[in-house]
């Protein structure tokens, strides 16, 4: 199966004050047709920055470097041209952002934002046929009585309900990727179910690929087929969710699972936890970045940064850990060939 989009060598700059720093590094990977891959870290890893340059969305003084490359359906786009990529925003690939409450316009109603999104896109379709489109969209993501808030204002909905206005505006030009930038949130835990579910849906009904952006292991676990561990702006590890949680092989990797809270503990003095705080983004990290925090680290690793590589067909490590085992059972493979 070919990817519906590939992110290849990404590597995002800082510029500021005639200094430049590396903010995103060698970020590469794939997202196949009705897949939801989901993207995990700490804050300040990269993720949300990850998601932005893929649709161009930087806030200031970042910029993609030249040689990286965003391919939609074997297409690469346009990433430093504001015009062309508004082809491809929201037609082919949508955003949800994280506070649904400052992405609404508070002015307007939320049907007329609706009708805005839908309207970039198709000029050429009568007003009541677009409403019509609107109405059924909205009843069909679960929200009561689409006639009456579609002239509510977002202040008068409660939190999940902007947030399906949100999918609403997403879903509206049926596009073929939705990049969900932790959706849930600022919502209850009951909500945010109900979100999950409704996304759930809305992949298999539109055979939808969802990139979905989250701290949480638990909704990984749960909502998505492969999973990428973020940690300073770099791909720490990539594999399938099963695979991942069976056995992780970066050091960060398995101390995130250590610090999930399970109901078999009994104090939580057996709860785990990360020591440290991870490096500032945009500072300049010698050798591997998770060294400092690492418990198992060896002397090379705070001079040498590891590649991402392949430990075996749908996983792949940053770790110079894995690829000693790496080596070794390549060995054990050619002496007993």
């Amino acid at each position: 199966m070919k990817p519906l989009l590939e992110i290849k060598n990404l590597h995002l700059k800082y510029h500021r004050d005639g200094t430049t720093k590396k903010a995103l590094s060698d970020i590469s990977f794939s997202l196949y047709p009705g897949e939801i891959l989901g993207i995990v870290g700490e804050s300040g890893s990269g993720k949300s920055l990850t998601a932005k340059s893929i649709l161009s969305l930087l806030p200031p003084h970042f910029t993609i470097d030249n040689e990286s490359r965003v391919e939609y359906l074997g297409k690469a786009l346009p990433l430093n041209n504001q015009k062309q990529m508004r082809v491809y925003r929201g037609r082919e690939i949508s955003m949800i952002f994280q506070d649904p409450m400052s992405c609404l316009n508070p002015t307007m109603k939320v049907g007329k934002q609706i009708l805005e999104a839908f309207y970039t896109h198709n000029k050429k379709v009568p007003l009541k046929a677009a409403n019509e489109k609107i109405l059924r969209l909205l009843d069909s993501i679960g929200i009561p009585d689409p006639s009456l808030r579609y002239h509510q204002y977002p202040h008068q909905l409660s939190g999940g309900m902007r947030q399906r206005i949100m999918i609403a505006i997403c879903m509206i030009v049926d596009p073929k990727i939705l990049i969900a930038d932790e959706p849930t949130t600022a919502l209850d835990a009951t909500i945010q179910i109900q979100i999950l579910q409704l996304l759930k849906d809305l992949q298999k009904s539109s055979d939808l690929s969802i990139l979905f952006i989250t701290h949480n292991l638990g909704l990984i676990a749960n909502f998505c087929d492969r999973v990428i561990v973020m940690y300073n702006g770099k791909i720490v590890e990539l594999a399938d969710v099963v695979t991942l949680f069976k056995n992780p092989q970066h050091p960060y990797t398995k101390k995130l699972l250590r610090s999930i809270p399970y109901l078999h503990l009994k104090n939580l003095k057996e709860l785990s936890y990360i020591e440290g705080s991870p490096p500032p983004l945009l500072g300049d990290v010698i050798g591997c970045s998770f060294a400092p925090r690492c418990t198992v680290k060896k002397p090379k690793c705070a001079l040498l940064a590891p590649p991402l590589i392949q430990i075996s067909k749908n996983h792949m490590c940053r770790c110079i850990l894995p690829q000693k085992i790496k080596a070794e059972e390549t060995s054990y493979e050619k002496a007993s060939s």
